[in-house]
């Protein structure tokens, strides 16, 4: 009987952890769908997600490679908007 109850919650794990990467894949192909550069950081300033179009802009490969080494807060780069020129 534990061994059974043991393994039902393993399968509820397994299961929510593939609800959870869907929801994540869906959730960044909606960000990926806007052309404007989004990112979003935690209050410490680290980067948590970002679309396609900021990784381009950024000149990173992808968001472990960003999340290496760049942290928004204390990065030297700014960004300007060139519709106010």
């Amino acid at each position: 009987r534990k061994l059974l109850n043991a393994i039902n919650r393993c399968i509820d794990v397994v299961m929510i952890e593939k609800k959870l990467e869907y929801q994540m894949k869906y959730i960044q192909s909606l960000i990926d769908a806007n052309k404007n550069l989004l990112f979003v950081t935690d209050s410490s300033g680290n980067v948590n997600l970002v679309n396609s179009s900021f990784l381009k802009f950024s000149g990173f490969d992808s968001l472990a490679e960003l999340k290496k080494d760049f942290n928004i807060l204390n990065s030297r780069i700014y960004f300007q908007d060139k519709s106010l020129n």
